[in-house]
């Protein structure tokens, strides 16, 4: 019986592992940014009736959609696609309705949700599981020990201490996640004009702040702008900590 389950346990954790790799390249994103049993779950079809169910399964993935930032006729692209894996298909019209909650209320389905659980790789494998969050404990007081705070322009530290840790928490991530978001997202939530954006992203992706992507205004390419804050806080170069203070 042990020997049964801990191959299941490997198939499950190379299928997902596999799946991971396969749908990142189809959605044009990178690995990190989405969880293997969501993977999982997008190359498997579903029975009506079965556990877990399509319907519930749908929301799950509408809603991962929508943390990726995917405008709203991609997710109907990628939701139409998978259900045609299902017996029988949803319709469309559920298709659609589930889409429309998943917009509207921004779910986050954790990793103890039990339908996620039943397509876990496991915590030892999974940088996306919960029980990791413990591994190490993030000193954001660095950013001030190493005088960020005077260094960058006001506009990036309302890009770097507002924006993304609000987008962090509302798309369920933990610091230092992948964000898909556009640039009109991200001055509504730093309180600054969007012309402001592309050059505070720009300033802490050269002081080692951020990892950034740009995205592409052309909706039909659906690529949303790419930014994850990088930790621990890097320290910043020794001119421009010069340039603000009287330390030698």
């Amino acid at each position: 019986m042990a020997k049964g389950y801990a191959t299941n346990a490997i198939d499950a954790s190379l299928r997902g592992l596999l799946a991971q790799g396969e749908v990142s390249n189809d959605l044009f994103i990178n690995p990190k940014a989405i969880r293997p049993c969501i993977a999982t779950m997008i190359k498997t079809g579903f029975e009506e009736g079965g556990i877990p169910d399509r319907s519930s399964i749908s929301a799950i993935l509408a809603s991962e959609f929508v943390k990726l930032g995917f405008e709203r006729n991609r997710i109907e692209h990628e939701l139409l696609e998978w259900n045609r894996l299902n017996n029988p298909p949803l319709r469309q019209s559920a298709i659609f309705s589930t889409i429309n909650t998943a917009i509207r209320r921004k779910y986050n389905y954790s990793c103890r949700y039990a339908f996620l659980k039943e397509f876990c790789i496991g915590q030892d494998l999974c940088i996306f599981s919960k029980g990791l969050s413990r591994v190490y404990k993030i000193n954001f007081r660095l950013f001030f020990t190493y005088h960020w705070q005077l260094i960058l322009s006001n506009k990036s530290k309302l890009v770097y201490w507002v924006a993304l840790p609000e987008l962090e928490k509302r798309k369920g991530l933990k610091p230092g996640s992948v964000i898909y978001e556009n640039h009109v997202e991200i001055a509504r939530f730093a309180g600054i004009s969007k012309k402001y954006v592309r050059p505070a992203l720009e300033e802490l992706s050269a002081y080692g702040l951020i990892e950034y992507r740009p995205g592409t205004p052309r909706r039909w390419e659906g690529k949303a702008t790419e930014v994850r804050r990088i930790f621990p806080i890097p320290k910043p170069p020794r001119e421009a900590v010069l340039k603000v203070t009287n330390d030698p």
